[in-house]
């Protein structure tokens, strides 16, 4: 996951330039970037007949942008089961997007660069600490349907910051674009 900064704007044209120069295989799809990931190993005959019989399909990702969202805005979906995330590729796209001034942290760092200690935030988020918990001990004891309802109920409070950054944001902008253009 990844934060594009309010204010800038989503360029896929240098996103997927700067993950090549990084030796990342990424082309433009659509709205979106197909990253293909590299084998980790040789592959095996069983392998190559799986591939051949159209079982297995290649290793890609997609780096997607949604401006539905504020926090995790820019995303890596459609990863694999069995991807490996310490591979080589994954660090090169986390140089890239860094170097293009991505931001990569936790949500609640993200939110207090906008709207630092601000009380109803803070308390989402200890909300979905406390989910956290909670997921992982259903998980634990194997109780998927009550810790796929959590999930939502998490997504949902996702939904709810999110709003309320945009609003708290979209505020403050004109606010100092007036100050700035010598309003009061």
């Amino acid at each position: 996951m990844y934060h594009l900064q309010f204010g800038n704007s989503w360029n896929l044209e240098t996103v997927c330039e700067t993950l090549r120069l990084h030796c990342v295989d990424a082309s433009i799809v659509g709205g979106c970037i197909r990253i293909r990931l590299p084998d980790e190993k040789r592959p095996t005959i069983i392998t190559r007949f799986l591939g051949f019989l159209s079982f297995r399909r290649s290793k890609q990702i997609w780096l997607k942008y949604d401006l539905t969202k504020f926090i995790r805005n820019v995303d890596l979906e459609d990863l694999w089961p069995r991807t490996r995330m310490d591979s080589r590729c994954f660090d090169d796209i986390h140089s890239a997007m860094l170097k293009m001034g991505y931001l990569n942290g936790g949500d609640r760092e993200i939110a207090d660069q906008y709207c630092p200690k601000n009380a109803l935030l803070g308390g989402l988020f200890d909300e979905i600490d406390l989910l956290h918990i909670e997921i992982d001990r259903l998980i634990l004891i194997q109780d998927f349907e009550n810790a796929e309802l959590l999930c939502k109920e998490e997504d949902l409070i996702r939904i709810r910051i999110d709003a309320i950054l945009f609003a708290l944001v979209l505020e403050y902008v004109p606010n100092k674009q007036e100050h700035q253009n010598g309003s009061t």
